[in-house]
């Protein structure tokens, strides 16, 4: 896979938030809101796709980059997807998961004998 150029790219920061069924939709988007979420990139079904942050990509924004990437994979609940202007989204986990098969995996443990 070949990443767009860093210098032309300001890609979208974006997590996944779960409408629980005893909440509407309505609560959800008010909740998140006043956790500083004021803006919905998608919608599916019962899951909402919040930006977290739209930034240029470049060397001297690293720390507004992770911190971005890590506040949202905390509200998606380990799951974070970034959609450059000009291409497919890139998802990521912070979970042993094979999106291509739907494969969740555990954690690897040594397996040593004597």
């Amino acid at each position: 896979m070949r990443l767009p150029d860093a210098e032309q790219t300001k890609p979208l920061v974006a997590g996944k938030s779960h409408s629980p069924k005893s909440f509407s939709e309505q609560e959800v988007v008010d909740l998140l809101a006043r956790e500083g979420y004021t803006r919905v990139h998608c919608k599916r079904g019962r899951v909402l796709e919040v930006v977290q942050d739209r930034l240029r990509l470049s060397p001297e924004r690293r720390e507004r980059i992770v911190e971005a990437l890590e506040s949202a994979l905390t509200v998606g609940r380990g799951w974070v997807s970034v959609h450059p202007l000009d291409g497919l989204a890139l998802r990521f986990s912070a979970e042993l998961y094979c999106r291509d098969c739907d494969s969740h995996y555990r954690e690897p443990v040594p397996n040593l004998k004597d």
